[in-house]
């Protein structure tokens, strides 16, 4: 728990402009995030929601980078099968 405080302290601190974070540890994430003091966008969830996904989607540009890391019992590659067109290439 106390490393997903830590990252979500660091990654407030990064030069990202929102975070959307699933997991069991969204919580301790969210402490540290909060505790930055940033103010930048945070949406968090126990568990995986579609309507999440379907959101990230939304406010994506063709500049947007998207960085999607979670242990494979997340299953985070449905929030990455959300974000169509899906264009790897790169």
């Amino acid at each position: 728990p106390s490393g997903h405080r830590e990252l979500g302290r660091k990654t407030a601190q990064s030069r990202i402009d929102e975070c959307y974070f699933f997991g069991a540890n969204e919580a301790d994430f969210r402490a540290g995030y909060e505790s930055a003091g940033t103010g930048k966008k945070l949406v968090t969830s126990k568990a995986y929601e579609q309507a999440l996904a379907l959101e990230i989607r939304s406010v994506l540009t063709s500049e947007a980078l998207v960085v999607v890391k979670g242990s494979r019992g997340a299953a985070l590659e449905r929030v990455v099968s959300q974000l169509d067109p899906l264009d790897f290439s790169a």
